[in-house]
């Protein structure tokens, strides 16, 4: 069976709703009524876990909000996001109302944003975003209609690389169990070689900031309803090629080849690119991207398993589709093609091989 089709006729049930606590519900709270203008909540939910951040969803005068909160008052991703949202076109990101500190025992840093009722690419399909190309591009155009950002091509390169480096991305307990599972340093070595040939890439060509890049275009922050698009988690926008964000969307949402050429030349048009003269430019910023996702996919697997001890096993589950949707285009990379049966050993036969 092909790896593409790694998830066809195999079930998987999880539970993907996330249990609130009382003490969450309170600390939410305490940080909506100590806002100068306060808050009193009702209806909060816990929406997401991240490494930096968890996201709440709560309601207010009829009205969802959505709330940001890091523990780390120092935290980048949420400077980055409130910088971004204050910058960007309106028509296409949530609207943005607060981003500070506060202090309830430690200094907390959080951002309140418009909760979007829209439905995610996730949840409407490959063949939505395809039927509805042209309004993807219509939004993505009005995205460049904002002011430029503080971020470059360079910062996405920094995460990207410190993620690559395990040795230093996690902790002693999580590298030997690692090694327990897989051979640690064969892992390192692939991640080093990604990211060299990242660094071989990376030239004059790709130091471009012409325009407004999102930096992470998946399924789930692109969202969309009756037809018209915008786009959330704006904590990697940056100035760069816009060639960056579509390599993304294709290697992301496994576009084969066929309709990659003619979603790239309408994409083009749209941005006022000569489609033809510019596909060199454009392959090199797709050999970026895709050994970018390589490293990332790779990586975040690994947290979730070793770090997390596979309690997010939704998000385990969602990693590994996104590494079967790719796996023909990742196979297309000679070193990856070289290594690929220790890969998916390591990546996908802890699942299979789970007894119930």
């Amino acid at each position: 069976m092909p790896l593409s089709h790694l998830f066809e006729n195999r079930a998987y049930v999880t539970n993907p709703k996330l249990i609130l606590e009382q003490h969450e519900i309170d600390l939410v709270n305490n940080i909506l009524l100590s806002l100068p203008t306060p808050i009193q909540a009702s209806n909060i939910k816990l929406i997401s876990i991240n490494d930096e951040y968890d996201t709440y969803k709560f309601q207010y005068e009829s009205f969802s909000y959505c709330l940001k909160i890091s523990l780390d008052a120092d935290c980048e991703s949420l400077k980055r996001e409130a910088h971004c949202l204050e910058n960007i076109n309106h028509n296409i990101r949530p609207s943005f109302f607060n981003h500070g500190c506060i202090k309830i025992g430690d200094d907390i840093r959080y951002l309140i944003t418009s909760y979007e009722n829209a439905e995610s690419i996730f949840n409407l399909g490959r063949s939505y975003f395809i039927e509805n190309f042209d309004n993807f591009c219509e939004a993505y155009l009005l995205m460049q209609d904002s002011n430029k950002v503080d971020y470059t091509i360079k910062d996405l390169f920094k995460n990207v690389f410190e993620m690559a480096d395990i040795e230093n991305y996690f902790l002693e307990d999580s590298l030997a169990a690692i090694k327990n599972y897989t051979d640690l340093d064969k892992l390192k070595e692939f991640l080093s070689n990604m990211k060299n040939e990242i660094l071989i890439s990376y030239n004059n060509d790709l130091i471009t900031e012409n325009y407004i890049c999102h930096g992470n275009l998946n399924y789930n922050t692109i969202i969309s309803r009756n037809g018209f698009f915008k786009f959330i988690n704006f904590d990697r926008c940056l100035v760069s090629q816009c060639f960056l964000d579509f390599s993304q969307i294709v290697i992301e949402l496994g576009i084969d080849q066929n309709m990659e050429s003619l979603l790239l030349e309408r994409f083009c048009k749209f941005m006022n690119i000569d489609y033809g003269s510019n596909l060199d430019l454009y392959k090199k910023y797709y050999a970026v991207a895709i050994r970018q996702k390589i490293i990332e996919i790779t990586t975040e697997y690994l947290k979730e398993v070793y770090l997390y001890a596979s309690l997010r096993k939704d998000k385990i589950i969602k990693l590994c589709d996104r590494f079967s949707q790719s796996y023909d285009r990742f196979s297309k990379i000679p070193y990856f093609n070289d290594h690929k049966e220790f890969l998916i050993k390591t990546l996908t036969e802890p699942i299979f091989n789970t007894k119930a």
